[in-house]
């Protein structure tokens, strides 16, 4: 259980790639020459929690759709495989994603970070229904995580 740590921080150190060079293994590659992966370290050794909520359709309550360019800030992590990981963040400068800090614990409170790839700027997962929009911006990284 959680009761300090209500925010966390990424740190994101930006280098720029090509696509081209990229070896991405995830569903949602690049599609333009300055359009790269962001890619965080994994602790190994760790306990990696799997996403059960996979191919669940979970929606905000009374929420309302909104076009997939509205929010260029918006970060969205997913595994290897590019699923998604059940949290979201928030670009907050050129090196920083700001989430809530339950993203990296598991139930019992020990740390776990199955997010290795973070698309910024696209709220859209499935590549067939993406169309124009499917644009995400990123840099290959290291992650370190600080609980506030």
């Amino acid at each position: 259980m959680l009761s300090k740590a209500l925010l966390a921080l990424l740190s994101v150190t930006s280098s720029f790639t090509n696509a081209q060079e990229q070896s991405s293994p995830h569903p949602l590659k690049a599609k333009r020459d300055e359009d790269v992966i962001l890619r965080t370290s994994k602790n190994e050794g760790m306990k990696k929690l799997r996403n059960v909520t996979r191919n669940m359709k979970q929606r905000i309550y009374n929420g309302v759709d909104v076009p997939n360019d509205t929010y260029p800030w918006f970060a969205l992590p997913v595994d290897y495989y590019g699923y998604w990981q059940g949290c979201g963040g928030t670009l907050i400068s050129s090196q920083y994603i700001l989430t809530a800090a339950h993203c990296f614990f598991d139930d019992r409170g020990a740390y776990t970070n199955d997010s290795e790839y973070y698309y910024v700027g696209t709220l859209c997962m499935d590549s067939a229904n993406c169309g124009q929009y499917e644009e995400f911006r990123a840099v290959e990284s290291t992650t370190r995580l600080e609980t506030h």
